[in-house]
């Protein structure tokens, strides 16, 4: 039979291996469980390190520097350990939604400094890999077309003011236009509202007299 004990703290009766063992108590065991044994120095831990968050940052960013390769294997070890852990997947998706912006833009830096990886990467990527990544091409792509047709639809052409028929995303100078904004859905939503924001809202009609008079050729944007 099972021993069980009373934890004097919390109250909840647990198996005596729920506690610590103590010579000098009676039972040989500590009238706290080690769930309650445990609290108060989690709480210590946490309240240094929130006093003490830059410094430990400072270090962990110059542990990672001296040893890059150490630091990518624990990445690796502590995901393999969390990885199908519902709190921690909870975590990363929150973490992903705070750090959206700085995450777009490391990954805009790191393509652009390792072009060979991500077309290696690109090639090796197995079938499953591919369907899902088209898969997810296509959610976003029908995500940002609602969105953008919405905004469109509530800002109205600039020159008529109709929000009815079909209506176009117009760049205000060519010089600084980087794709037609129809072209580049499926991108990250920062790269697309960047665009979207050298742009004025037209209708097809207005948009193809503006550049008719300026001696251009009308593009859908």
């Amino acid at each position: 039979m099972v021993a069980i004990k009373r934890c004097s703290k919390c109250g909840i009766e647990k198996s005596a291996d729920e506690f610590q063992r103590r010579s000098n108590r009676p039972g040989g065991l500590r009238s706290q469980c080690k769930e309650c044994v445990r609290e108060p120095a989690r709480l210590r831990a946490a309240k240094w390190l929130a006093d003490n968050r830059e410094e430990v940052n400072a270090a962990r960013r110059q542990k990672r520097k001296d040893d890059p390769e150490a630091a990518r294997e624990r990445d690796r070890e502590r995901y393999a350990r969390r990885k199908d852990d519902p709190r921690y997947r909870a975590y990363q998706k929150q973490w992903r939604a705070r750090n959206a912006d700085a995450l777009q833009q490391y990954h805009r830096e790191w393509q652009a400094a390792n072009p060979e990886k991500v077309r290696q990467y690109a090639e090796n990527a197995s079938p499953e890999a591919r369907a899902r990544a088209a898969e997810y091409i296509e959610q976003r792509k029908a995500e940002q077309h609602a969105v953008l047709d919405a905004f469109k639809r509530d800002t109205g052409c600039a020159d008529c003011g109709t929000r009815d028929g079909v209506l176009d995303f117009d760049h205000r100078d060519g010089e600084t236009k980087r794709w037609a904004v129809s072209k580049a859905l499926g991108c990250s939503w920062g790269a697309l509202w960047d665009e979207i924001a050298k742009c004025d809202v037209r209708c097809r009609p207005c948009h193809a007299r503006r550049h008719v008079l300026a001696g251009d050729t009308l593009r859908a944007a």
